[in-house]
């Protein structure tokens, strides 16, 4: 394995952070219209109780679904401060000397 430099590790990090989302995203969204399909069939068999039933559950669905996704884009605005800081130090490093 050879040595890279700390700004290429930070932009490796990056992008497999950004990859490893958008796979698990679209794969989540994949298996979300699965459980729409599956939900409506509750929704048309359970009534008014089976509607709410189901809106519950898309509520909760959704809203782990966003936590996930958020807090990936967290992590990912927090590793490029920490390279774009480590780029400053570098660049204010070169202009001292």
């Amino acid at each position: 394995m050879a040595a890279e430099g700390p700004i290429f590790v930070i932009l490796d990090m990056i992008s497999l952070l950004i990859e490893n989302t958008v796979g698990t995203m679209m794969s989540l969204l994949g298996l979300s219209g699965d459980l729409m399909g599956s939900l409506s069939l509750v929704m048309s068999s359970g009534g008014l109780l089976g509607m709410v039933v189901a809106f519950a559950v898309l509520l909760l669905v959704g809203f782990f679904l966003l936590k996930i996704f958020f807090g990936s884009v967290k992590t990912v605005a927090m590793l490029a401060l920490a390279g774009v800081l480590l780029l400053v130090f570098i660049l204010v490093g070169l202009s001292i000397f």
